[in-house]
């Protein structure tokens, strides 16, 4: 999971809440997953924030209950946690190819997010596009501040 995400808290924490969810409990809360990493302060003010390798396996190692048998945990977790590792792998491996062509798309419109979620916005269907408006695919996809105007 680790090289798979690159330490990247956000996959991380998207791997332990579809975790939660599958077994039935809500997401966990950005906070609460930082305390869960037991990430410093320092820690949470890079970008992108990451986790080490020992910060991850400790957070695993606090998951299953006392109670769980092995093939409970396997159940409950490590099918989700290798689940989540093939589609990061898989991610890594797509965007490596198509960064060449996200490079040139970049440089060509300066790194404008209009300009970007404009061209984006011509490849969904005219119903998906009042479901991404720009503030929110600049915090969800570009994952930079909602008024943000250009990412260099």
């Amino acid at each position: 999971m680790h090289e798979a995400t690159g330490g990247r808290v956000t996959a991380i924490h998207s791997t332990f809440c579809t975790i939660c969810q599958a077994n039935g409990r809500p997401p966990i809360p950005p906070p609460a997953m930082g305390q869960l990493l037991e990430l410093t302060k320092e820690e949470t003010q890079k970008q992108p924030v990451c986790a080490t390798e020992a910060q991850l396996f400790k957070a695993l190692y606090k998951m299953p209950k006392a109670d769980d048998s092995a093939d409970v945990f396997k159940d409950k977790v490590i099918s989700h946690l290798i689940a989540s590792t093939v589609r990061c792998a898989h991610s890594k491996k797509q965007i490596e190819v198509l960064r060449p062509a996200l490079s040139a798309l970049h440089s060509g419109c300066g790194g404008a997010t209009k300009d970007l979620h404009a061209f984006f916005m011509d490849l969904m269907t005219e119903e998906q596009h009042s479901a991404m408006p720009l503030d929110m695919w600049n915090m969800h996809v570009m994952r930079v501040h909602p008024q943000v105007c250009v990412c260099v």
